[in-house]
């Protein structure tokens, strides 16, 4: 697994239990955020929702990492109790992307 390689401030203890496995099948950090959760979850032999969680997480990272942020409602005090991953996220004031490479 080439998470800390890829999200080196990435919190894996919450995701300790699963990331053996991932390891063991040889999932990468790219196929957890392209490919099928099913199919990662049956390759890994891990519980789908957990697969779910540390994929909507490590895409979370990479919005945080290139300066994005999440359109939160602002009526909502309470966080949600659902995965939503299609949480809107715009460009923060500056972002990564503001920078050109020379």
């Amino acid at each position: 697994m080439d998470l800390l390689s890829v999200l080196p401030d990435f919190p894996t203890k919450p995701y300790a239990h699963i990331l053996p496995p991932l390891e063991r099948s040889h999932i990468s950090t790219v196929d957890l955020i392209t490919l099928d959760i099913l199919e990662v979850a049956k390759r890994a032999r891990v519980p789908p929702a957990d697969v779910r969680r540390l994929s909507a997480q490590i895409i979370r990272a990479f919005h945080h990492d290139v300066g994005f942020k999440e359109n939160r409602d602002p009526d909502s005090d309470e966080p949600s109790s659902s995965l939503s991953v299609d949480v809107p996220v715009f460009p923060g004031p500056t972002t990564k992307l503001d920078r050109r490479v020379m």
